[in-house]
């Protein structure tokens, strides 16, 4: 490659997703789990602070680096307008198929729009593989898998993120208005081919 000129995925710190793991240029890793949520306003007071006791608990235990990380998710209306346009195929009556045709403008006109959205809360952990890549890694993975059976026993629900889960969450980060109309790519490939003039 001409040194003037430079790949724009040489800005992000990501060299690759694999393994359930997001591996950094700078020899770190990083595992997600993507935490449930509870609604506290349906629990009793007993119960919220037995829910906040629970998840302090299990925060103290980390004995890793992590960060808490929210993004809100377009959500997925293609099934429901799906099902509006089999709804409608079906209807005999006329007003009926208006109104079906009317919720299915109204759902596209949300989920193109991105006003459809989801908070969504992942934990992410980091850990470093400038000695022992593999044992490393190994051992964030089972850290990671401890943890998210800690958070499901304390109510809230976790799960350590598929490589999909991870690339989809990266497309949402990175393309927050693309995400609302268009999934993230189901592999890993050299996604950023432009190049820029450098100096």
């Amino acid at each position: 490659m001409n040194s003037n000129k430079q790949n724009a995925q040489n800005w992000f710190n990501i060299s690759d997703v694999n393994d359930q793991l997001i591996l950094r240029k700078d020899q770190k890793v990083i595992s997600l789990i993507r935490v449930g949520t509870v609604n506290m306003s349906l629990l009793s007071k007993t119960e919220k602070d037995m829910r906040i006791r629970q998840l302090f608990e299990v925060m103290n235990g980390i004995d890793t680096r992590y960060k808490i990380f929210s993004i809100a998710r377009p959500v997925d209306l293609d099934g429901f307008i799906e099902q509006l346009k089999v709804k409608q195929s079906q209807e005999a009556i006329g007003m009926k198929k208006r109104l079906l045709s009317n919720a299915m403008s109204h759902a596209a006109i949300m989920a193109s729009g991105g006003e459809a959205v989801e908070q969504q809360f992942y934990l992410l952990l980091e850990g470093d593989i400038s000695t022992n890549p593999e044992y490393e890694k190994n051992s964030l993975i089972r850290r990671t898998k401890e943890i998210a059976a800690n958070l499901t026993s304390a109510g809230l629900g976790g799960h350590l993120c598929t490589n999909q889960e991870i690339r989809d969450l990266l497309f949402i980060f990175s393309n927050p208005q693309q995400a609302a109309y268009e999934r993230a790519p189901q592999d890993n490939g050299p996604y950023f081919t432009n190049y820029v003039e450098g100096k």
